[in-house]
């Protein structure tokens, strides 16, 4: 009984253990600093939250705006529970085409990358998605750029402006 109530023990520190590591991210001001200034445009502040102990399971975020006229582009990163849920609808690989709207998923030096254009209000969105090490087929973070008032390239543009490798190093 006793020899059953030690292993029992162990079994529970191991997964506790193991999970607390899977799921262990960077405090959302180390993303922060990812999110640098970019020439020619103003910013707000990052802002970010750390969240553990979650029904939905540990997870931070990262977020901040960039301006420059008219345009407005919102850059944010996501982890968790989060960032599956925003990528789920791209994983097949989704592309349409239409007189309104723009969808494609593409990949850019080795990321998969989603595309969402609404082509006559000049607004969407990008995502670039860091696949999971540990769990094939999902994400373990999202790096995210909303725009408006820009084409869809010109969006991709500026996400190509920052570091994909540091952020998603952050996430191993």
């Amino acid at each position: 009984m006793v020899q059953i109530s030690r292993n029992f023990l162990l079994v529970i520190f191991l997964v506790f253990f193991n999970s607390s590591l899977a799921f262990s991210f960077p405090h959302y001001s180390t993303i922060c600093a990812q999110l640098e200034e970019i020439p020619g445009w103003n910013s707000d502040k990052c802002e970010g939250v750390n969240v553990q102990g979650s029904p939905m399971g540990n997870m931070v975020s990262a977020q901040k705006r960039y301006t420059k006229g008219n345009k407005q582009v919102d850059v944010a990163v996501f982890s968790g529970m989060n960032a599956m849920g925003m990528w789920a609808p791209y994983q097949n690989n989704m592309q349409v085409d239409s007189t309104e709207q723009f969808i494609k998923v593409t990949k850019i030096n080795g990321y998969n990358v989603a595309i969402s254009y609404e082509k006559k209000n000049k607004t969407g969105g990008i995502i670039i998605g860091f696949n999971s090490t540990k769990n094939p087929g999902m994400v373990d973070a999202v790096l995210v750029f909303n725009f408006s008032n820009m084409h869809w390239k010109d969006g991709l543009e500026f996400a190509k402006r920052f570091d994909w490798d540091k952020i998603r190093e952050l996430f191993k």
